[in-house]
């Protein structure tokens, strides 16, 4: 009936409906269709509708599936990696040219069916830039203007300066192809500009080939699907697993075309960029969000808490170190009582600002510690250079296994956290929205000798 007189149904909930609808290619269409409906499945919870989605941008080579879990159509929650991994395979052992599976090129037949076309995205890629996170020391790679040409060179951050860093230079010893990269110190080529570098752009340590480049040119290799370098310590080389040269290089070339000729991009779907307002928004009001509307525990002041972000920020971009810790008292009584403290340090130890806050509701030393943590992502969501220090062995781990990414998530999984589940799940939702800046988190040994948070214990404990 809907049909027949033309109706649409409107969908408003266009955060929850995320889809990439504008490429060409079915994949129902380039796909058996037994292979299709079976996997069908797999398919909804990777949000993937369109060939497009699971090529590279120039339609010949089939994506990972870790490059696919790295982009940004792909839903937040996407539950049962097992069977996404065995559709996967399905689907490669269907599309892949049988006598070249190493490079991930698609058959004759798919190629037939898809042609050739421009892509006029990235199709859902994100690109981490240094200038996001400029003390990163991981691998990196940006454009270098050389003999009228812009190359890639690849490299660990040297120095950094205003609007420039300084690359130690390393090779590329693998094939575009592979599917790790193979990166080794350079000893020496064209490209040195040890001698054009003045005192406060060298460091006086050993490099034999140094390069400059632009901050905005620069990109983070080892961020790019979560992959983190490997040293082979008799060679003096590093191995990025899962990483495919050729694959990067391709969404480096196709942004590089899209920032000489802006008209070349198209939006596949107009609604990322309302998703991308949205977003923006509530990171803008994480403290309010969270605080006034979740109402997680009632003795809040949001007022007190923007006060110490508004301190935070006033550190303009300083260093800052946050002690978290907590505490119950009189446990196993009627007077039971838990406390959460946090301690704001400056980039020199000086104490600026502290904040306690009473814990609601089946306390417990977890909790107590815990919320400390949350309350410490809440205040400075918005702020870059912060390390949290704790002595909580489990926040440490189990926040770097979410902030990796590792692992995907349905509700199942969530329920078997250890404790304190409702906290942990909006710690999550935190990082895969990207409504925070994710702040580096160290472990120190409880009740050791570290003067700062062992006054962080004793005050919540008095």
């Amino acid at each position: 009936m809907i049909k027949n007189h033309k109706f649409d149904i409107a969908i408003n909930d266009i955060i929850d409906k995320m889809e990439i609808i504008g490429g060409k290619i079915l994949i129902k269409d380039i796909l058996p269709e037994e292979i299709y409906f079976k996997n069908l499945r797999s398919l909804k919870k990777l949000n993937i509708i369109f060939a497009d989605q699971i090529l590279t941008l120039d339609g010949k080579n089939l994506l990972t599936l870790k490059e696919i879990l790295g982009k940004r159509f792909k839903k937040f929650f996407s539950p049962n990696r097992t069977l996404i991994e065995k559709s996967w395979k399905v689907i490669e052992d269907c599309l892949l040219d049988k006598n070249e599976v190493i490079k991930r090129r698609i058959s004759l037949e798919a190629r037939n069916k898809i042609g050739n076309s421009f892509a006029h995205n990235l199709k859902g890629t994100i690109l981490n830039k240094m200038n996001s996170e400029p003390l990163n020391n991981g691998f990196i790679f940006g454009k270098k203007k050389f003999n009228n040409n812009i190359i890639l060179v690849y490299g660990k951050n040297y120095n950094l300066g205003n609007h420039d860093i300084v690359l130690e230079h390393y090779l590329t010893v693998n094939n575009p192809d592979d599917l790790f990269m193979g990166l080794t110190k350079c000893s020496g080529c064209v490209l040195d500009e040890t001698k054009n570098l003045g005192h406060l752009e060298r460091l006086y340590k050993k490099s034999n080939c140094l390069v400059k480049l632009r901050i905005e040119d620069v990109y983070f290799l080892e961020n790019y699907l979560i992959s983190h370098a490997m040293i082979i310590q008799e060679t003096d080389s590093y191995i990025i697993p899962e990483i495919i040269q050729s694959h990067v290089e391709s969404i480096i070339w196709h942004e590089h075309k899209f920032i000489l000729e802006p008209t070349l991009f198209k939006q596949d779907d107009i609604r990322l960029n309302v998703f991308d307002y949205n977003m923006q928004q509530l990171v803008n009001n994480c403290i309010e969000k969270y605080v006034k509307k979740e109402k997680f525990n009632k003795n809040l002041s949001i007022e007190r808490l923007k006060v110490i972000n508004s301190k935070l920020i006033h550190q303009h971009g300083e260093q800052i170190f946050v002690y978290i810790d907590g505490s119950v008292i009189n446990n196993g009584t009627e007077n039971i009582d838990g406390i959460a403290g946090l301690h704001f340090y400056d980039k020199d130890h000086i104490l600026f600002e502290e904040f306690y806050v009473n814990i609601e509701h089946w306390i417990s030393p977890s909790k107590a510690e815990v919320t400390s943590f949350i309350l410490a992502l809440l205040i400075i969501y918005n702020i870059n250079n912060v390390k949290i220090i704790t002595d909580n062995e489990f926040i440490f781990n189990y926040f770097n296994e979410i902030t990796r990414k590792t692992k995907i998530y349905n509700t199942r999984k969530l329920l078997k956290t250890q404790n304190n589940i409702y906290i942990w799940a909006l710690i999550r939702q935190f990082i895969d929205l990207n409504e925070i800046i994710v702040p580096k988190i160290t472990k120190i040994k409880a009740h050791d000798d570290n003067i700062y948070h062992n006054l962080l214990d004793q005050q919540i404990k008095n």
